[in-house]
């Protein structure tokens, strides 16, 4: 007797035999828009940046869409 499973990887749905098309397996995306390199108080420090010049995170702009 087949007993369906709502989660579970995909591996093991095949082996308890459902069809390739019986199998939703969404992904996800990142689109990254701005990726400007973080600030190094070492190499960037003497150039007197003002504190919306610092990057303290990378990347800074980006869209997730998950399991979409």
């Amino acid at each position: 007797d087949f007993k369906p499973s709502r989660c579970d990887d995909e591996d093991s749905l095949k082996k308890a035999g459902c069809t390739q098309l019986g199998i939703e397996n969404p992904r996800g995306t990142v689109t990254i828009y701005k990726n400007k390199p973080v600030t190094n108080c070492k190499t960037d420090g003497e150039q007197n940046l003002r504190p919306d010049e610092i990057i303290q995170i990378q990347p800074q702009k980006l869209t997730l869409n998950l399991r979409s």
